[in-house]
């Protein structure tokens, strides 16, 4: 089951198919989402994924240290299970800092109410075969 109409089309058209409908990419919340807080400074960056090399994350690092050279502007809190070689590790634990923050895995049930402490959700993947993100989705959602 696809993500979105323009995937199903193409199954459907390419493969012949005619049992194939959508299911959106969503996520079933409570009904503890936050209220929006005031902004933050420095501005609040949500890394939520799975976090690894072909999601971008070091090029984040490398972009928030550029940001943050003379003051600091923003702060970046990470989320998500680490799929690290040990160099990789190594050099992600190098960069955790005062700006530069890992947290760990979040339980599904608290995702929606995450973003309501955050200013920014930040997304650099590279995965090569990134369809539908579904923290887009779950940020559309909070």
């Amino acid at each position: 089951m696809p993500e979105n109409e323009i995937i199903c089309k193409t199954i459907t058209s390419f493969f012949g198919l005619s049992n194939v409908e959508v299911l959106n990419n969503f996520r079933l919340n409570s009904d503890e989402v936050l209220e929006r807080k005031n902004t933050h400074y420095p501005a609040r960056l949500l890394y939520l994924s799975r976090v690894s090399k072909n999601k971008g994350i070091f090029k984040l690092i490398d972009a928030m240290k550029i940001i943050n050279d003379k003051k600091t502007l923003c702060c970046l809190d990470i989320y998500g299970k680490t799929e690290f070689t040990k160099d990789e590790e190594d050099i992600f634990e190098e960069n955790l800092c005062e700006t530069i923050s890992y947290k760990g895995i979040i339980d599904n049930d608290f995702v929606s109410g995450l973003f309501s402490n955050y200013d920014i959700l930040v997304f650099p993947t590279q995965y090569i075969s990134e369809g539908t993100p579904g923290i887009i989705s779950e940020a559309l959602i909070a």
